[in-house]
């Protein structure tokens, strides 16, 4: 998973054809987030056709309302430049997972 420099990138990205995007938002002056981002990046290795991105809404702040990011930390999984999961707190990594391999499965 890559750090988000710029929304255009991300932008880009989701609108790819046939491209998943597994996107972290999340503040990095929360601590709870980044404690749990330890987590979110190990499920974004586990599964390299699908790009991930990390946004912290402190240096990025219209991100939660592009994005509907309103409680951090949340995820999203975009297919075909579609939003196909989105979850807010509380955060389940397990629900995140079945996300993630039954969208890996369809690449």
């Amino acid at each position: 998973m890559e750090y988000v420099e710029t929304l255009d990138q991300l932008e880009q990205k989701i609108h790819e054809e046939n491209t998943a995007v597994f996107v972290f938002f999340y503040r990095e002056s929360e601590g709870p987030d980044i404690k749990f981002m330890r987590a979110i990046l190990h499920l974004g290795k586990k599964y390299p056709k699908i790009a991930g991105f990390v946004v912290d809404v402190d240096v990025h702040p219209t991100a939660a309302g592009l994005y509907i990011a309103y409680n951090l930390p949340a995820v999203a999984l975009y297919y075909n430049g579609h939003l196909v999961f989105m979850k807010n707190e509380p955060l389940l990594l397990p629900e995140i997972e079945a996300q993630l391999r039954r969208l890996y499965a369809r690449l």
